[in-house]
């Protein structure tokens, strides 16, 4: 294949031919760009990263800028006679300027958590043989995070002279029409798809690296491998966000990303590592009321910007599987001593997900054919709400550690149902997979009752957290704490918290009080008593406020 060298300084012009004709030759090798392990192919794409083509300084962005020195600034276009100056023509040159400049400077930190990694776990490792421990998984990792680095260098590469190729094809002289049938008279194959080729290489290379690191994970419990292979996948899956983030790589080649080797499931578990690290989960478990609380942390956006990518069927996916993998690590217990739970959660001839997804299959083949097929998991979908309801609403003891799990998980599982499936009530009565079919049916109001007493619940309790930060309980009495507020400021606030309450707390009493004689589900629903029961915990917290706000006289008197 013949050599194609890039001129340091010229032109847009030069580049962008020279970059047509690497292009050519990269195309016309066809299917050898790619092998099987997802590694670049021996052929001419291998010479994309062949030292002789371009120098190790070409792979920064300050060196493809500088000899490009008007890319930095949006050409301005010299008017005929009787023609007005448009300068929206070349703005998005500009924006893609800042977002070359932007795409530099996450890699570039990214590639500093790599480094910054590398060198820890080296330094661990080295204690860990100071003291004549195995340490030959570790330093297969480190070796791996060294891969990571390589392909992340390609990637920086790659991803910014694609970048630059799209500014050069920008250019005043040229329209995009022009510049897209020159191409394609030339050169037969469009610039875009030879980008996507050479990203998709990439993108399986970090896949093939993934599944490796994720092989070192110990049963044993070895921290240190299995720390070191959640932070490099993690590390990965940051990368495929950047690239998404920026537009490199399109919606689908995401979806084939984590379709590849139950890579959907690798990034659910890191998920639910990566939050136990971050924070003392096991104490704050009980206060994640619905499933998908647990996901509202900062340091996990990456994920959720990948998961956005996903088919809604894929979501929905991550969601059950999300939740299957918390109850099976916190709540393996309770799974085990309740067999309905049990069965309809680790079933082996499926799990809930698996019939929900095949009956929505159902939905969506009969809204795309016109056709009305009988689903045949209507029945068991059907049993399987009523198990859940009927928990939900029997358990009486809720003082027992193990009745008020049981009914957190079930309301985990409703919460998760409702959430991801209702939409189909709506498009298809017949096939109601809540049986929710009707407006005024028990489950329906059964669900209302259900969610208006325990969101309630939920807010009582933030309102008595709230309160109780104002005072302190010890020997001596109440001693208030003002917070920066003047007397005036936090009784106003008692005074509107007080009306709030008794306002919201009527509504649903009045609600629950309405639904109690219309079905049998109702009779041992006893919200009632943990509402009574919050609302006198956030009453005496406001009656010890106001008393601490009078003036000692007063308060002496009384």
């Amino acid at each position: 294949m013949p050599m194609v060298i890039f001129p340091r300084r010229q032109g847009g012009k030069a580049l962008l031919l020279c970059a047509l004709q690497a292009f050519c030759c990269i195309s016309k090798t066809g299917s050898s760009l790619t092998t099987a392990s997802g590694h670049l192919g021996a052929c001419a794409a291998d010479d994309l990263v062949t030292e002789h083509r371009i120098s190790k300084d070409d792979l920064t962005i300050r060196e493809f800028m500088s000899d490009f020195p008007l890319l930095a600034h949006p050409p301005t276009r010299m008017t005929k006679k009787g023609e007005t100056n448009s300068p929206k023509k070349f703005n998005s040159i500009g924006e893609k300027t800042r977002e070359i400049n932007a795409l530099d400077l996450d890699f570039r930190s990214l590639r500093n958590e790599i480094d910054g990694l590398r060198k820890e776990k080296e330094e661990e490792i080295g204690g860990q043989l100071a003291r004549e421990l195995d340490a030959g998984k570790p330093k297969a990792l480190i070796q791996k995070i060294e891969e990571l680095t390589t392909i992340h260098t390609r990637l920086l590469r790659d991803t910014i002279r694609a970048k630059v190729t799209e500014l050069c094809s920008m250019r005043p002289h040229r329209t995009m029409t022009e510049i897209g049938k020159f191409g394609r008279e030339l050169y037969e194959l469009p610039l875009y798809e030879v980008k996507q080729s050479i990203l998709k290489s990439h993108m399986e290379d970090l896949n093939v690296l993934l599944h490796q690191v994720g092989s070192f994970q110990t049963k044993d419990g070895n921290d240190l491998v299995d720390l070191t292979s959640l932070q490099i996948q993690e590390l990965i899956f940051k990368t495929v966000d950047y690239l998404y983030k920026y537009d490199m790589i399109p919606a689908s080649m995401v979806r084939e990303f984590f379709a590849i080797d139950r890579t959907l499931e690798v990034a659910i578990y890191n998920m639910v590592q990566s939050f136990s690290r971050r924070h003392d989960y096991l104490e704050k478990f009980n206060d994640f009321q619905k499933s998908d609380l647990i996901l509202d942390d900062p340091s996990l956006l990456h994920f959720w910007d990948l998961f956005h990518a996903l088919e809604v069927k894929e979501q929905r996916r991550s969601d059950w599987l999300t939740l299957e993998l918390l109850l099976k690590r916190y709540h393996a217990n309770e799974l085990e001593s309740d067999r309905d739970l049990s069965e309809l959660i680790l079933g082996k001839d499926g799990s809930f997900c698996e019939v929900l997804e095949a009956h929505v299959g159902i939905l969506i083949e009969n809204q795309t054919t016109g056709l009305n097929e009988e689903s045949p998991y209507v029945k068991k979908i059907n049993e399987n709400i009523g198990i859940l309801l009927k928990k939900s609403f029997t358990i009486t003891d809720h003082n027992t550690t193990l009745d008020n799990d049981i009914l957190k998980i079930t309301s985990m599982i409703l919460h998760l149902i409702i959430k991801d499936y209702e939409d189909y009530n709506l498009d298809y009565e017949s096939y109601d997979i809540m049986g929710f079919n009707k407006r005024g049916s028990s489950n329906k109001e059964a669900f209302n009752l259900r969610y208006a007493s325990l969101d309630l619940i939920e807010e009582l309790v933030r309102i008595e957290n709230h309160l109780c930060g104002f005072y302190d309980a010890d020997i001596n009495g109440l001693e208030l704490r003002l917070d920066g507020k003047t007397k005036s400021e936090l009784a106003s606030q008692i005074g509107l918290i007080d009306s709030y309450i008794k306002i919201t707390s009527d509504k649903h009493l009045n609600l629950i009080s309405k639904l109690w004689d219309t079905d049998p589900i109702f009779h041992s629903y006893n919200q009632v008593d943990q509402i009574k029961n919050r609302l006198h915990d956030v009453e005496s917290s406001i009656s010890c406020i106001q008393h601490l706000l009078r003036p000692k006289r007063q308060r002496t008197s009384i």
